[in-house]
C-alpha cells in the first residue's frame, strides 16, 4: 500500500480480537444448552504527512506578561513539520444464550453487554519557534504561551510546546441488549433469523443469514 501514497505520508494500522464461547449446560432430553462468550477487539491507526520546508500559522495575539494591557502579534514557525492524526479503540463484550434443538430447528434467546473506549486527536509535531515583526515585542518560548493567554482569559493552544501541539478527545461508552432468533438447518443449508434490542437506545434490528455447510 505504501508505494501509492504520496511522497512524504505514513500510514499504520493495526487491529486484532478474539472471541471465545463456552457451554455451561451441555444439552440433554428437555435441558437446553446453555452457553456464554465474550470477546475483545483492539483497533489502532495512524497517518501522516511530513513536508520538508517550514510552515508559519496565522498571527495571533499574547498579552505582554509584564503588561497585560498591551498585546504582540506572533507568529508559529514550524520547522520541518509532520501534520497526522491518529485513533484507537477498543470494545469488549459480553453475552449468554439458551438454546435448543428441535428436529431442524433451534430457537434461543440471550442477552449482551459491550463496552467500548476510543480516543482520536492529531495536530502538528515540528520544532516550534515564536515570532514577531514588532520589535519591542519580548521574547517568548512556545511553553509560555497557554500559561499567559490563560491569565489573560483568551483561548489557549491546545498541548502547545517546542515539539509541537495537538488536539486529543477520548470517549467511552456501554450498551445492553437482549435477542432472540430461530436458526433453521436443513442438510447443508443453514438459515439464521435473529430480532435485536439495544437498550441504551431503544433501537430494533432484525438479520438474516443463509449459509452453505459442508
Amino acid at each position: 500500500m505504501a508505494q501509492y501514497l504520496p511522497e512524504g505520508t505514513t500510514l499504520d494500522y493495526l487491529s486484532f480480537g478474539a472471541d471465545v464461547r463456552f457451554m455451561l449446560v451441555e444439552e440433554k432430553s428437555f435441558v437446553p444448552e446453555i452457553s456464554i462468550g465474550g470477546g475483545a477487539n483492539y483497533l489502532q491507526g495512524a497517518v501522516a504527512k511530513s513536508f520538508v520546508n517550514a510552515l508559519q500559522l496565522g498571527n495571533f495575539e499574547v498579552p505582554d506578561p509584564d503588561n497585560p494591557t498591551t498585546s504582540y502579534l506572533y507568529t508559529l514557525d514550524l520547522s520541518d513539520p509532520t501534520v497526522g492524526f491518529e485513533w484507537e479503540s477498543t470494545v469488549i463484550d459480553v453475552k449468554a444464550q439458551v438454546s435448543k434443538r428441535l428436529l431442524f430447528f433451534r430457537p434461543y434467546i440471550g442477552a449482551g453487554a459491550t463496552y467500548g473506549r476510543s480516543t482520536a486527536g492529531g495536530g502538528f509535531s515540528a520544532d516550534v519557534q515564536l515570532s514577531s515583526d514588532d520589535p519591542a515585542a519580548p521574547a517568548i518560548n512556545p511553553e509560555e504561551v497557554n500559561p499567559i493567554l490563560e491569565e489573560a482569559g483568551m483561548p489557549t493552544i491546545p498541548d502547545l510546546g517546542p515539539q509541537g501541539f495537538g488536539l486529543y478527545s477520548a470517549v467511552d461508552g456501554f450498551a445492553g441488549r437482549a435477542f432472540a432468533g430461530l436458526s433453521i438447518d436443513l442438510f447443508i443449508l443453514s438459515t439464521d433469523l435473529t430480532v435485536l434490542y439495544e437498550f441504551t437506545s431503544g433501537t430494533v434490528a432484525a438479520s438474516a443469514n443463509i449459509r452453505l455447510q459442508f
